[in-house]
This record gives structure tokens, C-alpha cells and sequence, in this order.
């Protein structure tokens, strides 16, 4: 069995980049990972939880730190992970590109560009697994979201149900959230998607030696711009689209989508009804993007 931990980190420079990232393991070295983490999270200076961009600022559990003790703490993290092996994943898409193209044909909850990099982490581990890595069911635990994770997992099921045997054995249950204070590989996917976001806007140029040990083996997946355009044109073809783009009219298709996810005799009520077939046909139109080739 494995254990797939994923967070983001967005950035506010140029393209806006948007990074879902993490890290694969089985659960026996996530288990060896979490005692080394601990062990260096108590060392003097201690702190509670890596969060690098309190790292990076010096503030939070690092406010009094000075560089050189906080570029020591860092490096000791990056040496665990590269110690325990796992292999990085990765997705990201351009805010801005985003914005642009698919925010104005969107249905209401997709308009996060979350949804899209949450797609992609799960489509590139099940391909990653069966090519390169160890093609083993993965259980996902992603850092908390609120309803934003909670809407990006609905259709997690019955899109799994339309993959290729191939990719859906990899699959495990539907993804949890859980907090990254806590949930010590979750501080490893922190750190990542902070490196591969900030190595993105300094074009690679920062020579930061903790990047190098913390990316040793792994895939990562840009959503392009031109993809994204594919995908709104089909968005727009959708019939009844215009009827789930408030949020209003998502909270009503988010009933329908639970009524539908936790009884098999669901029937057609009206509305409700047709707002559950809208996102039915919409993520036909994600799978058939990211799931047939």
C-alpha cells in the first residue's frame, strides 16, 4: 500500500502559477520518515510544524531565527526526505490562463484553479505508478481545504469508475484532507511545492541546495494553455451549462451530486435533477482531457 501527501503553493508573480505537489511512499517509510521529521521538528531550536513560508519570512515558528539557523533547520528537513526516497508529483496551471480562459465557461465550483491541479495529481500518479513507480493501490491525503477539497472530491468515485483497469487499480478510496500541523508528510508536500513553486519564478536561478536533494526522482504536469482552451470550448457546448454558474445554483447541484453519490435509486426530481446530469456530462468532458490517453 502507499501514501500519496499533496499541498500548494501559489504564486503571485508573472503567470501566477498554481503548484499541487507531494510526495509517493509506502506506508513503512512514510512511517520512518514521520520519526526523523519529529525527531529534527525537537531539536534545539525546536519548532512545532515546517511551514516554509514561515521559514522563508522568519516569522511564525521561526520569528527570531536567523538565517543561517533557519537555512541549517531546512536542509536537515530536505536531507530526511531525500534519505526516505519518495517520488514527487506534481501539477500546475497558470493563474492568470486560468482566469481567462475557463473562469468565464465554468460551472460555479470549478472556477478554482484547485479543481484542475487536484485532477491532475490523481491522473499523473495512476500513470506514474503504472509506468515508473511501484504499481500499488495509493491512498491520497491532501492538506485541508474546507469545502473546496470537499467539492473537488465528489465525482471522485464515478470518475474512477470510467479509467482504464490499468489506471483505476491504482486508485484507493476516495481522498481525505487532514492538517498539515499534524500530519507530518503533509510538512514534506509543504516544502515541496514551495521549491518547485519558487524554482518556477526564479527560472532556477536561486541555487537553493535543499531543491536538488528534495526532487531526486519523480513527474510533474503543467496544464497548458492551449489545453486549457480545448477544455472551454467543450465547457461551452455543454447543454444547460449557464444553469450552474452562481452559487446559488452550485449549492443546489451540490445536493443533487451527495443525494446522488449516496443512494443508487436517485430519480429524476426536476432541477435538481438536471443540475446533477449538467455535472455528469462536464466531468465526461474532464475525463475523456485527462483520462484516455
Amino acid at each position: 500500500m502507499l501514501k500519496a501527501y499533496f499541498d500548494d503553493s501559489v504564486s503571485n508573480n508573472g503567470d501566477e502559477m498554481f503548484f499541487l505537489a507531494g510526495y509517493i511512499n509506502t506506508v513503512e517509510m512514510w512511517h520512518a520518515f514521520s520519526v526523523a521529521w519529529k525527531f529534527v521538528l525537537d531539536q534545539h531550536p525546536s519548532i512545532q510544524y515546517l511551514k516554509m513560508s514561515e521559514a522563508e519570512a522568519l516569522r511564525g515558528q521561526f520569528r527570531g531565527w536567523s538565517r543561517e539557523e533557519r537555512d541549517k533547520k531546512i536542509l536537515k528537513f530536505a536531507y530526511i526526505i531525500n534519505l526516505s526516497k519518495p517520488h514527487f508529483i506534481y501539477c500546475s496551471v497558470s493563474r492568470s490562463d486560468y482566469r481567462e480562459i475557463m473562469m468565464p465557461v465554468a460551472p460555479h465550483n470549478l472556477m478554482n484553479p484547485y479543481f484542475m491541479t487536484f485532477w491532475g495529481i490523481i491522473d499523473t500518479v495512476a500513470r506514474y505508478c503504472q509506468n515508473d513507480g511501484p504499481f500499488l493501490p495509493v491512498e491520497f491525503i491532501f492538506d485541508e481545504q474546507g469545502s473546496l477539497g470537499e467539492d473537488a472530491v465528489l465525482f471522485y468515485n464515478e470518475t474512477k469508475k470510467t479509467m482504464k483497469l490499468t489506471l483505476r487499480s491504482v486508485l484507493g478510496d476516495p481522498p481525505t484532507f487532514r492538517d498539515e500541523k499534524t500530519e507530518l508528510p503533509l510538512q514534506a508536500a509543504d516544502m515541496l511545492a514551495w521549491h518547485v513553486r519558487r524554482n518556477h519564478e526564479k527560472s532556477g536561478d536561486e541555487g537553493r541546495p535543499a531543491y536538488n536533494l528534495i526532487t531526486e526522482r519523480g513527474a510533474g504536469r503543467h496544464v497548458e494553455r492551449r489545453y486549457l482552451s480545448l477544455m472551454a470550448k467543450q465547457i461551452e457546448r455543454v447543454p444547460g451549462v449557464e444553469f450552474v454558474q452562481s452559487k446559488s445554483d452550485w449549492k443546489n447541484a451540490r445536493k443533487a451530486i451527495f443525494e446522488a453519490n449516496q443512494s443508487s435509486t436517485f430519480q429524476n426530481r426536476g432541477k435538481l435533477w438536471m443540475r446533477y446530469q449538467i455535472y455528469k456530462y462536464y466531468f465526461t468532458v474532464l475525463r475523456r482531457r485527462f483520462f484516455t490517453k
